[in-house]
């Protein structure tokens, strides 16, 4: 029985880890500001159009509705492409960072 909990220490599937640390201490990074950046972003978009949804205007909450359908049928790969190339297309040009963070507040504010 415990010869099938032995893990070998050769074999195709072995990954030098320690040649990768500081790529992957950064792309963690990375992450957690993407992250950060995004929730924020997301809270405040989102506490605004459930404001807007919860007007006695019908306007404002036409508006948010739409934007909430649109933004809910919508796959966040395509909205990344289209706030990276689509805007860029269009004369506005953002780094990777605000494309993605933009990109994810939008998404996830709907």
């Amino acid at each position: 029985m415990s010869g099938l909990l032995h893990v070998s220490a050769s074999g195709p599937f072995q990954v030098p880890w320690s040649d990768y640390r500081g790529d992957l201490v950064d792309a963690l990074g990375r992450t957690v500001s993407y992250t950060a950046v995004s929730f924020v972003g997301a809270v405040l978009l989102g506490l605004a159009v459930a404001l807007l949804r919860l007007s006695r205007a019908w306007p404002l909450r036409a508006v948010a509705a739409v934007y909430t359908e649109v933004f809910k049928n919508v796959p966040l790969l395509a909205i990344i492409f289209l706030t990276y190339f689509g805007l860029a297309s269009a004369g506005i040009r953002l780094d990777v960072f605000s494309a993605g963070c933009l990109s994810l507040i939008v998404f996830y504010a709907a």
